[in-house]
């Protein structure tokens, strides 16, 4: 043994002291020794680590660091985002894209705010419908198109509606209710809302379709529907086609939607006026096969009968009271789902596809499954 060591004693390894939360371990035993030549040099040597320990603690692995208050505010922690009532929270953005897996420039859909352009027209369409004084002015030249009819004079052909049946219609339509502040979705050419409708005689919803022509943006769709409707949003997984991520989804979904709404109403709007709605979702061809015109109903602008396609929707929906849409390869299969009364559920699957022309989204086939 070397000159000036002590003799080593026996350290019991399962006995330590630790300095600080996940400091440095030392063994139990290195204090219990006298403080010789080599012993001054180790209380010297530990006594260096135990004020570096004091002085910066390591923190235990897998904890979350807690907020220095003598943190420079450049290095504080951000607080969260705080959401007012009624407002959806944020997204939250990965990479620049949207939770969808989208980037921004592709997906153009937020919630819509009251100061919307949109919105506010929807405000001033419903203003004028409680007036009794509808603004032709507010809608789209394709919905004047549905519901400017049955035309009359000449001059109903050569302008593709008649104001007087357009006046009527809306004025049937909008009559007698209340209506809650409108919520829903704002695109860049598209905006979807809807609200509660509150009548004497019924409740249900109101749905409007708004859409940019030219500068100004204008109801291209309205239903009012006492019908019970479910929706699952789409959720698309793997990869996606490029030019499907510019918001066809969702605007397939919400024709759909729409078009739902006025096939399973009851009491809120009539037959006829419901007929109508329902035939401008349809293709030219299903129309046909569904209600094929007489020889009148084309000199009145109707490329279909009214009353056999009444017939027809009661077939369809029987005594079902509850509706659900589903998407199943958006935007072009989606699947209906009816339930209630004293019959059997029903299911549908549907096919659209997309008018060059119009840009709405019509349904091809409906084919009823097991």
């Amino acid at each position: 043994m070397a000159a000036g060591q002590e003799p080593t004693a026996a350290v019991d390894s399962s006995a330590s002291e630790t300095c600080g939360p996940g400091g440095t371990a030392f063994p139990a035993g290195s204090r219990r020794r006298g403080l010789t030549s080599g012993g001054v040099g180790l209380v010297i040597l530990l006594g260096g680590m135990i004020a570096a320990c004091s002085r910066s603690p390591v923190q235990p692995t897998g904890g979350t660091p807690e907020k220095d208050p003598k943190l420079p505010v450049s290095q504080s922690v951000t607080p969260p985002t705080s959401v007012s009532p009624g407002e959806s929270p944020p997204s939250v953005s990965h990479a620049g894209k949207n939770p969808d897996g989208s980037t921004s420039s592709e997906s153009g859909w937020r919630p819509a705010r009251g100061e919307d352009p949109p919105v506010q027209v929807a405000m001033a369409f419903w203003k004028s419908l409680s007036a009794g004084t509808p603004q032709l002015d507010l809608l789209t030249a394709d919905f004047l198109r549905i519901v400017g009819r049955p035309w009359e004079q000449p001059t109903d052909r050569e302008r593709g509606y008649s104001v007087l049946a357009a006046e009527s219609w809306l004025k049937r339509t909008g009559r007698d209710w209340t209506l809650s502040s409108p919520i829903g979705t704002v695109g860049r050419e598209w905006a979807f809302l809807s609200g509660s409708a509150l009548r004497e005689d019924t409740t249900g919803q109101y749905y409007l379709l708004l859409r940019l022509e030219g500068e100004h943006w204008k109801v291209d769709h309205l239903v009012v529907s006492s019908a019970a409707i479910s929706w699952s949003q789409s959720e698309r997984k793997g990869p996606v086609a490029s030019g499907e991520r510019n918001g066809q989804d969702q605007l397939a979904g919400w024709t759909l939607h729409c078009w739902l709404a006025a096939l399973a109403d009851r009491k809120a709007m009539s037959g006829e006026n419901r007929a109508v709605l329902v035939a401008a979702a349809l293709s030219p061809k299903l129309r046909q096969e569904w209600a094929a015109p007489f020889d009148s109903d084309p000199m009145h602008g109707y490329d279909f009968n009214r009353g056999l396609l009444q017939l027809k929707i009661t077939a369809l929906i029987g005594n079902l009271e509850q509706f659900h849409l589903q998407p199943l390869d958006p935007p072009r299969h989606w699947q209906i789902e009816g339930k209630g009364g004293n019959g059997p559920s029903k299911r549908w699957v549907l096919t659209l596809e997309q008018d060059p022309m119009s840009g709405r989204w019509l349904i091809q086939r409906l084919l009823e499954t097991p």
